[in-house]
């Protein structure tokens, strides 16, 4: 993340304090975004999204907490984009909502055509190899998100400093 992201990490943390039942300080917001801001801003906006759906207790979540939340919340995408795929068989004119789903298509399976023509025998078989490639995919596509926003934040630094 960098500075531009804060209002929108603000919401999110206020998305949260919502959720969950727990107000939190500016202090502690600041925190979170101090230990936090090595991920991106959807990587953070996926893990708020996991933790309202899928956690259960009561609190704010912990910085670890949030963190963990971005790796659960890839699987949990991949989910939904097998759901997603899935459920648009043999159209292959249509867009899907997760724009991963035809990169993923090509790796795990050479292609949404050949997806869909392939045996529906092994459905559970295909199921793990998408959730697989979704997720390398996603972590790679992260990645470099995250390495750009480092870049940006190192030339500024940089552009500061010649001032």
């Amino acid at each position: 993340m960098n500075l531009e992201d804060r209002k929108e990490f603000a919401l999110l943390m206020a998305k949260l304090e919502t959720t969950f039942f727990e107000a939190v300080s500016k202090e502690t917001v600041a925190l979170y975004f101090e230990y936090l801001n090595d991920l991106s801003i959807s990587q953070i906006k996926r893990a708020v999204d996991y933790l309202v759906d899928k956690r259960e207790r009561r609190g704010f979540p912990a910085i670890a907490e949030i963190r963990a939340a971005t790796l659960g919340s890839s699987e949990y995408d991949a989910v939904q984009a097998w759901g997603e795929i899935l459920g648009k068989t043999y159209d292959l004119g249509k867009t899907f909502e997760d724009p991963l789903i035809p990169e993923v298509a090509k790796v795990a399976f050479g292609g949404l055509e050949s997806f869909y023509a392939g045996d529906k025998r092994n459905e559970m078989a295909d199921r793990a190899h998408f959730i697989k490639a979704y997720k390398l995919i996603a972590n790679l596509k992260e990645a470099q998100e995250g390495r750009k926003s480092l870049r940006q934040r190192e030339v500024k630094g940089l552009l500061e400093e010649k001032k």
